[in-house]
């Protein structure tokens, strides 16, 4: 666990010292951010219908970049941050955000008040856990802060829609998309993990799969194309054809918008 620990520690410390406050912290893909961004704020409103007064946590928040649009938009909300690397939690402390509770810690372990959250989001976070038990614990953890019908709105990056993305690029003798070497993805069979805690899965504002068009763009037909040897990103051949094209074709995005719903405790 230790090595494991120092290796994410190591990455985001270099994240927090190149990117900054940008939002391309920990995701260069402009489209995937603001994708996701929209994903998170379209279920909080969903759920805001029916509760003006939620509090919201942000299980590693990075650099405050979310937590800074939410603030905005939610200014009579509380709003709450885990970071684990104290360079972006201090980044994140450096935005000043007003309704904003921020915490250094470690997503493993008891941090918050049990039962104390409506929703609670990760984006991308849980896959830095490189132990499955740790991500159990995590999702333990995730439970006992929310509120009974509590949200998980879950943002993270799963083994099969890898497999089908770099089965296309294989048959363009592409080379396979690994998964980074601070990052162990999820795999479908979590659900049933999911559900022994007390997770029941919702339909979301949007598919599951929303960025399975523009991830066959951007890594496949877009490596195809473009000139040898370039490594350009979000260009407008991309943003073209994400606008032009239906999103949620296939199965190819590995990242999944999810989410959750804590069900009635069955403690004895």
């Amino acid at each position: 666990m230790m090595q494991s620990k120092e290796k994410i520690q190591n990455h985001y410390k270099q994240e927090a010292f190149t990117k900054g406050l940008s939002k391309e912290c920990s995701m260069q893909d402009s489209y995937v951010r603001d994708c996701e961004t929209s994903f998170i704020i379209n279920e909080i409103d969903r759920y805001y219908n029916y509760n003006k007064s939620l509090k919201i946590l942000e299980i590693g928040c990075g650099n405050g970049y979310l937590l800074s649009i939410l603030s905005n938009k939610y200014k009579e909300l509380d709003l709450y941050g885990i970071e684990f690397s104290k360079e972006l939690y201090a980044l994140a402390l450096s935005r000043q955000l007003k309704n904003v509770n921020l915490i250094n810690g470690d997503c493993r372990e008891e941090n918050c008040e049990e039962d104390f959250f409506d929703v609670v989001i990760t984006e991308r976070v849980l896959i830095n856990l490189l132990e499955k038990e740790d991500k159990i614990v995590a999702l333990n953890n995730i439970h006992r802060v929310l509120k009974e019908k509590g949200r998980y709105i879950m943002v993270e990056s799963f083994n099969e829609p890898l497999a089908n993305l770099n089965k296309a690029r294989k048959e363009l003798l592409l080379e396979e998309i690994d998964e980074p070497y601070h990052n162990k993805y999820f795999s479908e069979s979590i659900k049933e993990s999911m559900s022994m805690i007390g997770f029941a899965e919702l339909e979301p504002s949007v598919k599951k799969n929303f960025l399975s068009t523009h991830y066959f763009l951007a890594r496949v037909f877009h490596e195809v194309i473009r000139p040898e040897n370039s490594t350009m990103r979000n260009t407008e051949l991309v943003k073209f054809f994400d606008l032009a094209l239906p999103d949620s074709v296939g199965n190819y995005s590995p990242i999944l918008f999810r989410v959750f719903e804590k069900q009635l405790s069955t403690k004895k």
